[in-house]
């Protein structure tokens, strides 16, 4: 038995972090925002940008317990190189999740314009569940977690007082 087994994960796990990558992850991640009935969002809005911020949270949580279990560097950079092409840039904005969203256009996402500030999920939850189904599971809990991240934080800043209501309705 190899020693990334004793610590928890198959070798069909460890092969299927070691192929995550922006493109699979988003997709992923849109499925299950999907699945959690979200089905668009405005990536300049405070409140998407707030649970922009979770998904890192969660991102970043998953490669720290990755590490702390002395998985491979193989399997965990991968994850830790989505991570970082998601994180905000120097002026505060997340280019790299609009960037990753508008590249599933045709696909799991519409923005016909890229000057509007809406980006759609032209997805049944009937087909981000089959999705779902079809990738590893070691994949598929990822981005489940950053979904329910994503959905969570979202909920909870449409609640907060000081959203205006045009944000709220994002």
């Amino acid at each position: 038995m190899s020693s990334a087994a004793l610590r928890g994960y198959s070798i069909d796990q460890l092969t299927a972090l070691k192929s995550i990558d922006l493109h699979s992850f988003t997709k992923s991640w849109v499925a299950g925002l999907v699945r959690n009935h979200i089905d668009r969002i405005r990536p300049h809005d405070p409140i998407m940008r707030e649970a922009f911020k979770a998904v890192l949270e969660a991102l970043d949580r998953r490669v720290e317990e990755l590490s702390e279990k002395q998985l491979p560097s193989e399997a965990i950079l991968p994850l830790l190189q989505v991570a970082n092409e998601l994180r905000p840039s120097n002026t505060g904005a997340f280019e790299g999740f609009e960037a990753a969203l508008r590249s599933l256009q045709l696909t799991f996402t519409s923005s016909p314009n890229p000057w509007y500030d809406n980006i759609e999920f032209p997805v049944s939850r009937t087909q981000a569940e089959s999705f779902l189904s079809s990738i590893p599971d070691v994949q598929r809990e990822i981005a489940l977690e950053a979904a329910k991240a994503f959905t969570a934080s979202m909920k909870q800043g449409s609640q907060s007082p000081n959203v205006t209501e045009s944000a709220s309705k994002a």
